[in-house]
């Protein structure tokens, strides 16, 4: 929230960008028809500009498309890559509408509605517009149910939403804040994939990190093909720091300790 207002009042030398180790996802609830249907869930992973999407919310190329459920600069891991990696944008659209058509939604008739559970920010909506412009191409239709952040995360918590927008993020180079909510014990929304489930508990089990990483990537890619979560972008951090402050330096975990700062003294003037 704000970048766009820093970015066209604040000094050009005073706004750094870093990017997170976070994911904007859009949980799906298999519990709401016709989101049970994978074909549908399917097709609404494949109706997003991702690139787009990123580039124009955020106005920099730096905002990285998130195609699975984690972000990419996870040190050591590889997020799995979906087969529709590569395919034109157009092409994703026309197989979206044929698996829609598949799962007996006429959008020629009447246009599939799903409502999206945000929190009370402004860009979050202008996040989901963005997105409704694409879904609108496919024949979905999004409405958008604004709460405020506590009762956003009770709605979360409770399994009532069709889709809900969240952002899920890590201090440390492992992606298990962005699988661990999808086991079957963790989730009132209906997602529960007992062989995903297993791979993450083997996971444990790995004799060196590059195994386990690859094992929980594994995992990853049962739970992003079954639908579980709609990736979205990798949002981007920002800071405006004065050029008197030394030992600012971006990092994906955004942490910048007091300690490592230096406000260097004005030069006095004779």
């Amino acid at each position: 929230d704000g970048l766009g207002a820093a970015r066209v009042t604040a000094r050009r030398e005073a706004l750094l960008l870093e990017q997170p180790r976070a994911a904007l996802l859009l949980l799906v609830n298999y519990r709401s028809p016709p989101l049970e249907d994978q074909r549908v869930r399917r097709a609404l992973m494949l109706g997003i500009n991702r690139t787009a999407l990123g580039q124009t919310f955020f106005g920099s190329q730096a905002a990285a498309e998130v195609r699975g459920l984690a972000p990419a600069n996870i040190a050591g891991y590889r997020p799995p890559q979906p087969g529709w990696t590569g395919q034109p944008f157009v092409g994703r659209q026309e197989d979206a509408r044929r698996l829609l058509a598949e799962a007996g939604i006429d959008s020629l008739v009447e246009p599939l509605v799903l409502t999206v559970a945000i929190t009370d920010s402004d860009a979050e909506a202008r996040l989901i517009e963005l997105v409704a412009r694409d879904y609108a191409a496919i024949g979905v239709t999004l409405r958008l149910e604004r709460r405020d952040p506590a009762a956003h995360r009770r709605a979360i918590a409770e399994g009532s939403f069709d889709l809900a927008l969240i952002r899920r993020e890590t201090p440390i180079d492992s992606p298990l804040p962005f699988l661990n909510p999808f086991q079957c014990t963790r989730n009132r929304h209906g997602v529960c994939l007992p062989e995903a489930d297993r791979l993450l508990a083997d996971s444990w089990k790995a004799p060196t990190r590059s195994e386990r990483l690859a094992t929980l990537a594994a995992a990853e890619r049962l739970w992003a093909e079954d639908g579980a979560a709609i990736g979205l972008v990798q949002p981007l951090g920002w800071s405006l720091v004065s050029r008197r402050v030394g030992g600012f330096a971006a990092n994906p975990s955004g942490s910048h300790a007091l300690r490592h700062l230096v406000l260097e003294q004005r030069r006095r003037l004779p």
